[in-house]
């Protein structure tokens, strides 16, 4: 949602997954219109939002993040004023033993 938000006029979203050895990786990258230093060390924020009053809550990538942390996983998030943002997702992959089959 967010990233569809940045994306002002015609623009694109790219989704990808792979796998490591020890890791589920997700990336979510845009071309929308980034952000500045300042808002990305924010961004994790609870009730941080770039969005005008009533636009948002600021509480979507907070949740988000504890979500992921409760998972033992990573979000990290590059952005490029002007150029757009990337967030990365690492989970733990944890291999089912014979006993959970």
């Amino acid at each position: 949602m967010n990233a569809g938000q940045a994306i002002e006029g015609r623009g694109h979203l790219w989704v990808s997954t792979y796998e490591t050895q020890d890791k589920a990786v997700i990336t979510f990258r845009d071309d929308g219109i980034g952000m500045d230093e300042q808002n990305k060390q924010k961004v994790f924020d609870a009730f941080f939002t770039t969005k005008p009053a009533g636009k948002g809550t600021g509480l979507g990538l907070s949740i988000s993040m504890d979500i992921i942390n409760q998972h033992n996983g990573s979000i990290t998030v590059e952005s490029t004023l002007g150029e757009g943002t990337e967030f990365v997702i690492e989970l733990p992959i944890i291999a089912k033993s014979e006993d959970d089959a």
